[in-house]
Order: structure tokens, then sequence, then C-alpha cells
């Protein structure tokens, strides 16, 4: 039998010996990178837990201890405080230190949120793995502070280094694990029980977004080459505040606010694209200085074109070729339409996938994006960039 230490109202009972709690976690697609589709944390990386117990002994103004305790907002991390918790291997649950226990009142109940990746906001090294200037997250809620946590964000300049920002939906007040978590209506969530594990749900706190060069079809035949000298996206937020909410009826839910850039920019950021790559980006409204501008040269093939050959690498060389230089072509990101619905996109939404595409011809540039599911990928008519 597990024994519990005696307790008033809103304290952590002492738990002497009892059921351990282990975490497991399902994951939207492209945990880190754009171009890695996974379900899981990656092997070896941490998550962040925040848990709150709830005491539902002492809850009937009869005295009857038969009240289930309850999540509520001004609830306090006071079982878990930005626990660090390990992915040591696929298909494991995370390991942490200490161990904590499921409590064995039947009435008692603990509630879980968690992040990823897992920073320590009292770490000032930039270098250290968990730092805030590692990660880009930064924890905002105090060990006595209630709700749910809060975090700044800033995203990394260099693509290679940016971070994929997790947050689980709010598990509100579970049972002790032995019961099931009550379906959600959504398939890839109605596995979630507590039968063995605590299951998190993570989301993207971000919004994916790339760009695909095409040749228009009225100058496929003609195409030769592109060279592309710069390709920005200008006037865009890079700094921000994430809000979390949960009401019963809607879940968990994301609100980004204090959207900025760095101090160098204190309105807005500049990012140097390259078509190779996916980027993870501020979800933000799209103001009007919110640009695309393109520094490119498209040649195109004439009609009777001939080739000569180099004599050392006999690889062909075009003769009658015509070179179109366009070194400022801009547009409004909030210009571009939707390709399935025709309505402009003017807005990033967290966990939300967007596809620009730039459709050159001899004469005009067409832009379109397209919304999609994180993690999919569309057929691409693509050309061979040259990008200096």
């Amino acid at each position: 039998m597990v024994l519990l230490g005696a307790c008033s109202s809103g304290e952590v009972p002492e738990v002497q010996q009892g059921r351990a709690i282990a975490f497991s976690s399902y994951t939207a697609e492209a945990v880190t990178r754009a171009e890695d589709v996974q379900r899981t944390i990656p092997k070896g990386s941490s998550i962040g837990v925040y848990a709150y117990y709830h005491d539902g002994r002492d809850l009937n103004s009869d005295g009857v201890e038969d009240a289930a305790g309850i999540w509520s907002d001004d609830a306090t991390p006071n079982f878990m405080f930005n626990q660090q918790c390990t992915n040591r291997d696929e298909g494991e649950s995370f390991v942490y230190a200490p161990l904590k226990y499921w409590p064995n009142e039947p009435y008692d109940k603990v509630s879980f949120i968690a992040y990823y990746p897992y920073t320590d906001a009292s770490i000032t090294n930039p270098e250290h793995p968990a730092s805030p200037g590692k990660t880009g997250v930064t924890p905002l809620l105090a060990n006595d502070g209630t709700g749910l946590p809060q975090f700044n964000f800033t995203v990394n300049d260099d693509v290679e280094k940016q971070v994929d920002f997790l947050v689980a939906d709010l598990l509100p007040a579970l049972p002790n694990g032995t019961q099931a978590i009550t379906p959600s209506g959504t398939p890839d969530r109605d596995h979630l029980t507590v039968t063995d594990r605590v299951h998190f749900y993570f989301r993207h706190a971000l919004a994916k977004v790339e760009f695909h060069i095409v040749a228009h079809p009225d100058i496929r035949p003609y195409f030769s080459k592109l060279k592309l000298n710069s390709l920005t996206i200008n006037n865009i937020k890079n700094t921000g505040k994430l809000n979390l909410s949960y009401a019963p009826a809607t879940g968990t839910g994301f609100t980004w606010d204090d959207l900025g850039a760095t101090p160098s920019e204190p309105d807005a950021h500049t990012y140097t694209i390259t078509v190779k790559e996916a980027y993870l980006l501020m979800p933000q409204d799209l103001a009007d200085a919110a640009t695309l501008k393109l520094d490119y040269e498209l040649t195109l093939k004439g009609y009777n074109t001939v080739y000569t050959y180099d004599p050392i690498t006999h690889e062909p060389e075009l003769q009658d070729v015509y070179t179109y230089k366009n070194p400022n072509a801009t547009v409004q990101l909030n210009r571009m339409r939707n390709t399935s619905s025709g309505a402009y996109v003017t807005k990033w939404e967290a966990n939300r996938h967007y596809i620009y595409t730039i459709r050159l011809n001899a004469d005009r540039i067409e832009f379109t994006g397209q919304v999609v599911d994180w993690g999919e990928t569309l057929p691409i008519d693509g050309i061979d960039v040259k990008e200096e």
C-alpha cells in the first residue's frame, strides 16, 4: 500500500513509496529541421515539464472528502517545475530525477504541460545547450508563479541552428495512472492514456516558411539558367512572447504578443533566404512593409540557339542566349494569394506551413502562396538555381 504523509489543502503530499510517473510524447512531423520527418523528440534531447498538484480531499463545504481536484488558472507548478526529462532512446520513456509518484488518494489529481527544447533560464552562458541563448527559449514562469508557463523566444538567423519550438497541450487533472483520458475526438490523440505513461501531444509554436523558384510555362522551352544574386525577406519580426491559455471546450491556445526584433533592429528584421531550405519563423501579421526581394539574372535560349563545346571539359556552351537582369524585384508578402482559397496570405500562424512559389517569366514575376500541413511536401517543377 502506498503511504502518503499528511498535508493541508493545496500542499503536495509527501510520497513515501508508490508508482513513479513516466512520460512519452507524440509530435507533429519535423521536430527539429524541416527535412527531418519524425514523430518523437530527438534521442538524447530534453523537454521541460511543469506539473500541478490538485488536492481534492478538502473541497466540499460539508467536509466530505469526495470532490476531485480540478485544474484552475491560479494553480501553481508545485509538483514539477521546469523538470528536465530526457529522451533516452526511441520508444522508451523519458528519464528524469528525482522521480515523482502518482498520488494515492482517489480524488487527488495532477495536471501536466511540457515544452521543447528544455531551457534553464538561470544559465547565462549562451553556449550551454540548455541556455536561452542557445535554444532561443526563455521560460518566464517563476516557481511560485501561477497558471500556465509563458516563454520569450528569439529566432536564430542561421537556418542550420533554428529550433523547432514545441509546446504540448495541457493535460488537466489526470488521475493516478489507472484510468484513460477522455478521448479528444482527434484521431491522432485518442490513444493518449495514462495507463502506463503520461503522453504529451506537442504542437509547433512557430511557423514554417519556404520558397520555391520555378520557370513560367511560357518560357520553359527556352530556359537556360538562373543566377540568384540574393533573396531576402524584409521587415520581419523575429522575437516574441508566447502566452498559453486553456479552456475545456477548446483546449490549449497559443497567442504571440510583444513581437519585435533584436536590439540592433528594434522594428523588424531581414533574412537572407536560400531556396534550398525551410525556415522556422515567428508567427505574425504580415505588414505592408514585409517584402520579398530578389536580385537575379535569367538567361533564355534564342530561337536558333547553337552550342559549342569546351575543349577541356567537353561541356556544351550556349552561344545564342539572352539574359534579363532584375536587381530589385520586390513584392509584398501579404499580397501573395493562397492557391487554394484565392485569399491573400496576410499572416503566419503557429503550427502552420507556408510554401511560396516564385514563378519567373521574361517580363514579369508571379508569386503564389500555399498553406499545407506541417511536414507536407509539394511537387516542384524546379529549375537549376545558382545562388551567390
